[in-house]
């Protein structure tokens, strides 16, 4: 009896192991709104996941999404990925209202989220009420220019992959030599309207470098920033390398960014330390190659 005991113990405690990341965090950008108010709320889970449904949506009005945003986090040589849902949401009660619950389907597991409530205050109106506000609200349009492209240049030995960074524009790499990089790109709009302050170039690569040393181990060698000015489009670039205990590898990283009149991008490469000598001019010249 004893043996069968020790058995089932094993069991649940890898049970629960397995159910370490699992979780989904559902997140709002505050807890008390007005009726007329639209909601975003992000469900987010540090998993790949096979789908996702809202469970209930009674108390609510979606207004648009769902949003899907897949990422992948390398650290000490291994990825770590999230997946996260958002929706645009209208509450149609006053009150204390339970947010809608989300299920996602994990390896063919639904993962419910936890409830969590907010408080919405207010005054509802009619539908008479609401369609004399529209009408009153009623002006011209204004023409707006959605999405946004660029110009990049590789070389014929990188190909177009998955999984280096999902939320990135594109991404690259070869298997064989160990290289991997990707091109990301933030408008100074958007960054503006977000509430950033990193509009400027230098303040912008400053920020990106401090993120990138955060997820990498304390002793590691960064480079002064290399600085190139163009007509149209300005550049810097740093080096950054660092021991991995893991894989008992040194790694390199080139992290440069580019500024036009309206975006900033980052092009980010990594590889083995010994790979630096041979591929970093590429690496620069994929960077400059970037236009818009």
């Amino acid at each position: 009896m004893k043996f069968y005991k020790v058995i089932t113990l094993s069991f649940l405690f890898l049970q629960s192991l397995n159910l370490i990341g699992q979780e989904i965090k559902t997140t709002t950008d505050k807890s008390d709104y007005n009726i007329t108010d639209n909601i975003t709320v992000t469900y987010q889970i540090d998993k790949s996941i096979d789908s996702a449904d809202i469970i209930d949506e009674s108390e609510f009005k979606i207004i648009s999404g769902p949003s899907q945003s897949l990422s992948t986090t390398y650290l000490n040589g291994k990825s770590t990925k999230s997946t996260s849902y958002s929706y645009i949401i209208k509450p149609l009660n006053v009150g204390k209202i339970s947010l809608p619950r989300l299920i996602m389907h994990v390896d063919e597991k639904p993962i419910r989220s936890d409830e969590m409530f907010i408080q919405v205050t207010g005054t509802l109106l009619t539908d008479k009420q609401i369609e004399d506000k529209i009408k009153t609200e009623n002006s011209p349009l204004k023409e707006y220019k959605a999405g946004h492209t660029f110009d990049i240049s590789m070389p014929a030995y990188l190909e177009r992959t998955v999984d280096v960074n999902n939320a990135a524009a594109i991404q690259y790499g070869n298997t064989a030599k160990t290289i991997f990089g990707y091109t990301s790109f933030e408008k100074k709009e958007d960054i503006q309207l977000s509430g950033g302050k990193y509009t400027s170039l230098d303040k912008y690569h400053g920020s990106t470098i401090v993120d990138f040393s955060k997820k990498m181990p304390k002793k590691k060698t960064v480079s002064q920033p290399l600085i190139k000015k163009g007509k149209d489009i300005n550049f810097v670039a740093t080096d950054i390398t660092y021991h991995d205990a893991e894989t008992n590898e040194k790694v390199y990283y080139f992290i440069g960014s580019a500024e036009t009149k309206t975006t900033l991008y980052t092009v980010v490469f990594y590889t083995l330390m010994k790979n630096k000598t041979k591929f970093k001019a590429d690496f620069e010249k994929v960077l400059y190659s970037l236009k818009d």
